[in-house]
């Protein structure tokens, strides 16, 4: 939802690309493996490509490792991979990287039926195919993303800001549950602010930094939004009773002053609401808005 439609494309495309030109140019006989890692490592930040490219890492490194140790034992085919993988799944696990299971799984597998080789061999041609992969999607992430960020995330956040005003609406019509889907698109934002602002502090760029701490005020008071609005509901329906007229008419406000809309601001009585509309306020005025 809040990807741009024609910049992701590109940069997968061009990740793509340029990770299969380094397997040409370097001579490595896996350019799927390479243009795959590279597609997974394309993301909004630099920082966010480099922890990807460091999960396809250490996952690929587990597996090769189970497949690799599996591999001497004399044991039928199905057998063998059935061990490589779960010891891959097991070992990513018990060294506390356990997100990492489903890369160590597929090196696992990749180190039995698309061998290159030997065991080692083959372990070679899939990390140095991770390596190309990763690079390339460093490389574009770095052209297309780290000198837009501000833009960028400008986009993102009045997504979420219509994306919440949405929900929003759906509360006035009475389902308490739809703000639920809001949460996770908020958490997905301030992470990447979060991995912009670490990676703009090591390039010091002031300007950029201060803009990017602006939009982190703008994320954290969306989701105080959203958090006292389901707060709302949610006491309202512990007394087992409907919204009440002031409730639907403090939601549509909120959620005319997200789209940017003209409202006048209703009485609210409780501490809820009020702390409602005091972080709407706050966004309002992060984001630039007149009070």
């Amino acid at each position: 939802m809040l990807d741009n439609p024609w910049i992701l494309p590109a940069k997968t495309g061009l990740s793509a690309g340029l990770a299969w030109a380094l397997c040409a140019g370097l001579d490595i006989p896996d350019p799927v493996s390479a243009a795959f890692v590279a597609v997974v490592c394309t993301s909004p930040t630099v920082w966010s490509g480099l922890k990807r490219a460091f999960d396809q890492g250490v996952g690929s490194i587990a597996g090769a490792v189970m497949a690799i140790a599996v591999a001497y034992i004399p044991l039928p085919h199905w057998l063998a991979l059935t061990l490589g993988v779960g010891g891959a799944v097991a070992l990513v696990r018990a060294i506390g990287f356990g997100a990492g299971y489903p890369v160590a799984a597929f090196t696992a597998i990749y180190m039995y039926l698309v061998p290159f080789g030997g065991p080692f061999q083959t372990a070679w041609v899939r990390i140095a195919a991770i390596i190309a992969g990763a690079t390339a999607a460093i490389a574009i992430n770095t052209m297309l993303s780290a000198a837009f960020y501000r833009g960028l995330f400008a986009r993102r956040l009045k997504l979420a800001a219509r994306h919440l005003a949405e929900r929003l609406d759906d509360l006035d019509q009475g389902d308490p549950e739809s703000l639920l889907a809001v949460f996770p698109v908020l958490a997905s934002i301030t992470g990447e602010l979060a991995d912009a602002d670490r990676e703009l502090l090591l390039r010091r760029s002031t300007r950029s930094v201060a803009e990017i701490a602006s939009q982190r005020r703008q994320v954290r008071a969306l989701t105080r939004v959203a958090h006292f609005a389901r707060d709302l509901t949610l006491t309202v329906e512990e007394h087992g009773a409907p919204l009440r007229a002031e409730d639907k008419a403090l939601f549509r406000h909120a959620a005319c002053k997200l789209r940017g809309e003209a409202s006048q601001e209703p009485a609210v009585s409780g501490e809820i609401g009020q702390r409602l509309l005091a972080a709407l306020k706050r966004w309002r005025e992060a984001s630039g808005e007149a009070a």
